[in-house]
């Protein structure tokens, strides 16, 4: 049985292995499966030296939990989008920012941004527009009541399209009684709004499989993951008595939020539900609200405005402990006689030694694991050990563990 003592006189070399996402259900499985390629030629060498039969494995779980900006009423909204933390101690951070009527700041100089850092102001080290392509699908309600707007709901995507930049990937889908898609990702934008002049309205509203549908689309697509969706009313059959999609609105938003969708509503009319669009947008999107189908267009401008507006800034931690805290960073931004703060939350690295017990160099060669059931120990970054078991077992270890307080 091997103590923590025989551990330290053990040759290894970590690997760090840097996992960063804005929700905060870290998985072992990820983790070790992203290693395995590190871990076996590690294992090789480990096992060749005398008495040696575990392999060591180091990695760093880094996770991010945004919180709601704080804004005061007229204010300049500030969001914490993402926080990344594979460069520690240097932390990079993408951030929204907004004028009182929702427009993006254009305009930003170093000297109107205050960072702050569990209460220590940090120096500003980069500060700079964010240059992440975009894959964003663009879904358009064409139910019956869209028949008088429709018009302008083709204009308005049409304009659309063309702001885009030309790396951005872009898809259209139409939902009245089932989602459909009319044009898968592409960059040439033309065929996108070719596509939009032959639509018709008709029919019931499948608002909710309409969201799930193109989550699915965009779940794994490159840089920012986008749904922009316009409606002018709720999910609801023909008869309006009961609703239309198959799946229900906590599904549909658990698909988008699994697929890090950021999403972008427009309410057009009177029997739009404000509530559940707010729901649906989420704490990184936007709603839009108008009763002029003649709005969209400029509706549309300012989503791609202030979506080709979000700043990235870095700045090097004060605290530079590997020790698996929750930190908490806070942007302080003036503008124009306007102020404005945002807040989240970031879990630092955390240092943990996984052992895998062996019986020499057969036992531990990769071709000899294949099929094999892995029984692993880990241990804290003093050698303490914490845990003993299987793959699943670290996982719910791992989830309790990495929990937001």
């Amino acid at each position: 049985m091997w103590s923590p003592q025989d551990l330290r006189c053990l040759p290894h070399a970590p690997v760090p292995l840097h996992l960063h996402r804005i929700r905060y259900n870290a998985r072992f499985e990820s983790a070790f499966d992203n290693a395995a390629p590190f871990l076996f030629p590690m294992l090789r060498s480990t096992v060749m030296r005398p008495l040696t039969t575990l392999g060591l494995l180091a990695f760093s779980i880094c996770e991010v939990c945004c919180a709601q900006p704080l804004i005061p009423e007229g204010g300049i909204t500030v969001r914490i989008d993402e926080i990344l933390i594979d460069k520690f101690p240097e932390i990079l951070a993408r951030l929204t920012i907004l004028d009182p009527s929702g427009r993006a700041i254009r305009k930003l100089e170093r000297r109107d941004m205050v960072l702050v850092e569990d209460e220590a102001f940090l120096k500003l080290d980069r500060f700079e527009l964010d240059s992440t392509p975009i894959s964003v699908v663009v879904a358009l309600d064409l139910s019956g009541s869209m028949v008088e707007a429709l018009g302008d709901v083709k204009t308005a995507a049409a304009r659309y399209f063309r702001i885009l930049e030309d790396y951005d990937e872009a898809a259209l889908l139409v939902f009245a009684d089932k989602p459909r898609l009319l044009s898968d990702f592409t960059t040439r934008h033309e065929s996108l709004i070719t596509s939009l002049w032959p639509l018709r309205a008709y029919g019931p509203t499948a608002l909710y499989d309409s969201i799930h549908f193109a989550a699915l689309r965009l779940k794994g697509r490159p840089g920012r993951r986008v749904l922009i969706l316009l409606t002018d009313g709720q999910d609801q059959n023909q008869d309006g008595t009961a609703r239309q999609s198959l799946r229900s609105l906590s599904e549909a938003l658990k698909t988008a939020d699994d697929a890090d969708v950021i999403r972008y509503v427009i309410g057009l009319g009177p029997r739009i539900n404000q509530d559940e669009l707010k729901q649906i947008a989420g704490e990184l999107g936007g709603v839009y609200y108008t009763s002029r189908s003649q709005d969209l267009e400029e509706m549309y401008v300012k989503i791609a405005r202030n979506l080709k507006n979000r700043m990235e800034v870095s700045y090097v931690t004060p605290n530079v402990l590997v020790d698996g805290t929750w930190r908490t960073l806070e942007v302080r931004v003036s503008s124009r006689g306007f102020f404005g703060a945002g807040s989240a939350l970031y879990l630092a690295p955390g240092r943990y030694v996984i052992e895998i017990p062996g019986h020499g160099y057969n036992r531990l060669d990769p071709d000899a694991l294949k099929g094999q059931k892995l029984l692993l120990n880990l241990r804290d970054v003093k050698l303490k050990a914490i845990l003993s078991g299987s793959g699943e077992d670290l996982s719910q270890w791992l989830d309790q563990y990495y929990k937001k307080p």
